[in-house]
């Protein structure tokens, strides 16, 4: 496939084949419109975003995840590549970085996030157009989810066109010329002006959790009438006796009153009234295992260890596992992120493919361990010196004398460290490295034997 951006040609990967695509969506993401076998029609599923957003917004724990997430996904990065000095400029410019955070957050929530490439105002950014990028962008119109769509080709899996809708009649679309159902549609802009992220297959990082928030939104409700319920002692109250017997006015008159009656409430009742507290277990009460198990299920499926974040839960091997698991999780996000924004912005911009996002550390232990690792090797002699200075940032080079090249590495001793003297090392066992034999003949060794052992 060949795109032109700005009259440069740009190679990238295209779709060949005749075989048909499966497209994966909920049950409720059935095709609205089939104008013809030859293209098909999707609109985003409203009323399951509304679920989305309201257990993000009401449940706490989906919420808190799905921030710190994206928080940690997005810490330090850089460009790399031909233009990297123009493309540091321009994210600083168009506040990329809190771009980015907006992003994760509707890929997680939504499964997918939507938004429109326009074109950069000369007179608010004028740094950007000084750094010579070929067309300067801003990506930071992100789209209601909601309101989305677009229509692809049935053999195909790029979409043809993008469809906005309003709440009304009224389409904005953005490709080629207007669809075939919404000859009306007002056109948008070109194709490649809209961006599409997608997570999972365009499923919600909430999906999975979605009954149980439904289930904890419930028993949030619910609360207050279970404290009122079984908090406050139950009363068994008699009315009458065997010589005053108690018509249905009596009984009414006497449960009207005792209704409200709390711990704090006295309660002044006629002699023929025998009042009671009855006893009960504190199961009865205690509804923490229920809550616990809830959201257990919810960390589970939004596999974001809230316990990390706050300093609680279990410690140990359970704690570093949690911990190791949530950190690829982050990389699998910048992974995604990284291609979407290479693919959809970087490239159009620059004209090439040749400019690479580049993730910093998420956090300060993760810079710690890599630094020890390439210290780790130098020092074991599995790289050299230049090498290891090479990898490390400038404070933690190693000093070495001007004229320490490959010619010294040549008379080093197997003694001596590094790369060369490890493999002098092991020469001394290499059949091929004997004194007796002519070079390139093999010894052979009959005073050892080796026995090999089967696998089954």
């Amino acid at each position: 496939m060949v795109k032109i951006f700005r009259g440069k040609r740009i190679k990238g990967i295209g779709e060949a084949g005749l075989g048909l695509v499966p497209i994966t969506k909920t049950p409720k993401q059935v095709p609205q419109y089939q104008p013809s076998k030859k293209s098909e029609e999707f609109f985003e599923d409203e009323q399951e975003i509304g679920k989305y957003e309201h257990a993000y917004r009401n449940c706490g724990r989906v919420g808190t995840s799905i921030d710190n997430t994206a928080e940690q996904v997005v810490q330090s990065f850089n460009f790399d590549g031909p233009q990297s000095k123009q493309l540091d400029k321009w994210s600083d410019d168009v506040n990329l970085g809190l771009w980015m955070i907006r992003v994760v957050k509707f890929m997680l929530k939504h499964g997918k996030c939507y938004g429109e490439l326009v074109p950069i105002d000369k007179n608010l950014f004028k740094e950007i157009f000084k750094s010579k990028l070929q067309n300067p962008l801003n990506p930071n119109k992100i789209l209601a989810t909601s309101t989305m769509g677009y229509i692809k080709p049935k053999t195909d899996i790029k979409p043809s066109h993008y469809l906005q809708k309003d709440g009304t009649d009224k389409k904005t679309f953005w490709g080629g010329r207007a669809p075939e159902k919404y000859p009306q549609a007002k056109k948008g802009g070109k194709l490649e002006d809209i961006y599409r992220f997608v997570w999972n297959g365009g499923l919600s990082i909430i999906h999975s959790s979605l009954i149980l928030v439904t289930t904890k939104d419930s028993m949030e409700t619910d609360l207050p009438i279970i404290t009122r319920r079984y908090v406050a002692p139950i009363i068994d109250l008699e009315v009458g006796n065997e010589d005053n017997q108690p018509d249905n006015d009596d009984i009414e008159a006497v449960k009207t009153q005792v209704e409200d009656i709390y711990v704090d409430t006295e309660f002044v009742h006629s002699y023929l009234v025998k009042s009671k507290v009855l006893g009960f277990q504190g199961k009865l009460v205690d509804t923490s295992p229920l809550f616990m198990h809830i959201d257990n299920n919810i960390e589970v499926g939004m596999q974001t260890p809230l316990d990390l974040f706050y300093g609680k839960g279990e410690g140990g091997k359970g704690a570093d596992t949690k911990s190791r698991n949530y950190g690829r999780h982050i990389k699998h996000i910048q992974r995604i992120l990284k291609a979407n924004i290479e693919d959809q912005i970087v490239s159009r911009m620059t004209g090439n493919r040749e400019n690479k996002l580049i993730w910093g550390y998420a956090e300060e232990r993760e810079k710690e361990m890599e630094i020890d690792i390439v210290r780790g090797l130098k020092t074991d002699g599995i790289i050299t010196p230049q090498k290891a200075n090479g990898l490390l940032p400038e404070k933690y080079h190693e000093e070495l004398p001007e004229d320490f090249g490959e010619e010294n590495d040549k008379e080093r001793t197997p003694d001596a460290e590094g790369a060369n003297a490890l493999k002098d090392r092991h020469g001394k066992t290499d059949p091929t490295k004997s004194t007796q034999l002519e070079k390139g003949k093999r010894l052979d060794k009959k005073d050892k034997s080796v026995t090999l052992k089967r696998v089954v």
